[in-house]
């Protein structure tokens, strides 16, 4: 592993470290708010620090100490506790990091349970009794090759309760192999495994994530696979989102489109500005707009809850489908009934995804 990937931070680990920080600050208030106490492990964790800059570790730390601090969840839970496992297989990194966590000291209700230097078959061995535990797991998994982690071992992490995966492929050096002759062993194995369509001449880095997520979802029976672009200029990398539940894929969506406006990628730039959302002018939202249309004709009519699922699954918002839902009503194509009468709206906001509230019919 070269020196300097973490002696200094790369527009894509940027962007990255971004995601995560969104992502993990959201989900642990979340299941906090409802357990009281979670597991996180971040598997190759690094030194803590990519150039001066923080990495995932400081970065998961800073967001426990912040959400641990919530009036509302100590008022909810007395005692909430956030467990920590770092492992990463390079002793020199977690000597590093431990240096790092001392300068933070303790944090209340946050218990560090092992800065490991083992192998990933051979922590996932002992992390067994772990997934055994029905409390929330959320595993950060960002090796450096994508030859490390194999499809069995993510069944075994995805397939324990309340467990969501977080995972770093770096797609574009696998894409960019997947249609030539002399294809590398370790490529080959990784189309072959991670992909529905194996060795194919993929119109785009977008077309072959998918058929990354499509194996996911095959593979271990999920609705909810969110691949997240990271855009590094002439690279692109993605992290997958695997998760269970609906408001795991609402917050991904949500984190996606804060960052991505014109839903192209993650870029690095905090400070970027964009003077419009461009999102409801891509391709890929007239192609969800088209899925969309077909699939309330053919159903006939869906309610909210179902169209919460939808607009979820395919990765866009409630203000995405609101659009779609707007030209069809105008054009006459859909009529809206409503639970309660007298109530106006679609209810397709996020936070109805477990309120049965409206029916909107498809006009034949």
């Amino acid at each position: 592993m070269p020196e300097e990937f973490y002696t200094t931070q790369t527009d894509i680990t940027a962007a990255k470290v971004k995601f995560y920080k969104d992502y993990i600050g959201g989900y642990l208030i979340k299941v906090l708010m409802t357990f009281g106490k979670c597991f996180v492990a971040d598997l190759f964790c690094g030194p803590g620090k990519n150039g001066g800059k923080l990495g995932s570790p400081l970065v998961l730390l800073e967001e426990a100490k912040r959400m641990l601090a919530s009036d509302v969840l100590l008022r909810e839970h007395h005692n909430p506790e956030v467990k920590i496992l770092f492992n990463d297989i390079v002793q020199k990194y977690t000597v590093d990091l431990k240096a790092e966590l001392a300068s933070f000291g303790p944090i209340p209700h946050v218990s560090i349970v092992g800065i490991e230097n083992k192998p990933f078959a051979d922590i996932l061995q002992e992390l067994q009794p772990v997934l055994k535990l029905k409390i929330p797991k959320f595993f950060f998994l960002d090796p450096f090759t994508y030859s490390t982690i194999q499809l069995d071992d993510i069944r075994q992490i995805i397939g324990s309760d309340y467990t969501e995966v977080l995972l770093f492929l770096p797609a574009q050096d696998v894409y960019r192999f997947a249609a030539t002759e002399n294809i590398p062993p370790g490529t080959r194995n990784f189309l072959a495994n991670f992909t529905t369509k194996g060795i194919y001449n993929y119109d785009g880095i977008e077309e072959f994530n998918e058929s990354i997520c499509q194996k996911f979802r095959e593979s271990f029976g999920l609705k909810f696979v969110r691949p997240i672009l990271l855009d590094g200029g002439q690279r692109k990398h993605t992290l997958f989102l695997l998760t269970r539940h609906i408001r795991g894929m609402m917050l991904a969506n949500k984190i996606f489109w804060d960052k991505s406006p014109d839903g192209l990628g993650i870029r690095d730039g905090v400070g970027e500005q964009h003077l419009f959302n461009t999102g409801t002018c891509s391709e890929d939202f007239r192609q969800y707009a088209a899925l969309f249309e077909d699939t309330l004709k053919s159903l006939g009519s869906m309610n909210n809850q179902q169209i919460i699922e939808l607009t979820a699954t395919h990765g866009f918002l409630s203000e995405h489908t609101k659009k779609i839902l707007d030209e069809l009503k105008e054009s006459g194509k859909i009529s809206v009934t409503h639970v309660n009468d007298g109530k106006k709206g679609y209810y397709i906001a996020e936070n109805n995804w477990d309120k049965a509230k409206s029916i909107i019919k498809y006009n034949r």
